[in-house]
């Protein structure tokens, strides 16, 4: 079952970083970085997909130039080769809550070449009708990201430019 999901989520980042990887990085300034919507806009304002997460956990590791990835509760984040150019603890975090949020940790941290996180929303009790991953700003605002829903398999992935919080969103 772990194999199956480590596959899984190994299928989606590498999806991701196929379809970002050979993109222009733009910028790496999360404030001035633009990212277009995958809902209609005309319909109002993305909500957070309501989900059970059952208990609150944690992951951290070492990453470097290399790259590497964590896994917690289904989510999956992939930093690839030539990301970052030094070493640094990578957390990726979840609070027992109403939805699928996660926490990437140092907060700002920012890529030479994006990272992808894949969120799993298999524990929603409403699945969403096309789904996207989220940027909770720190005003309130949820901003969507450029994201690929694979209902299938109920994930969502889309490429960071920068840590902060992410949900899933619709």
């Amino acid at each position: 079952m772990i194999r199956k999901h480590l596959v899984a989520g190994l299928t989606l980042a590498t999806l991701a970083l196929a379809v970002w990887g050979c993109a222009d990085a733009g910028p790496t300034d999360p404030a001035s970085a633009v990212a277009a919507p995958s809902f209609d806009v005309s319909s109002g304002n993305p909500d957070l997909v309501i989900c059970k997460t059952k208990t609150s956990a944690s992951v951290s590791k070492s990453i470097g130039s290399k790259g590497g990835m964590l896994t917690l509760n289904g989510h999956t984040l992939v930093i690839p080769p030539k990301a970052l150019s030094s070493q640094v603890t990578i957390t990726l975090s979840q609070m027992k809550g109403i939805n699928s949020q996660v926490d990437l940790q140092p907060e700002g941290l920012q890529f030479a070449v994006p990272a992808s996180l894949t969120l799993d929303y298999s524990d929603c009790t409403i699945p969403p009708s096309a789904a996207f991953v989220a940027y909770l700003n720190p005003n309130g605002a949820i901003e969507a990201l450029p994201s690929i829903d694979i209902p299938s398999i109920l994930k969502v992935t889309a490429p960071l430019a920068h840590f902060s919080q992410y949900a899933v969103a619709w």
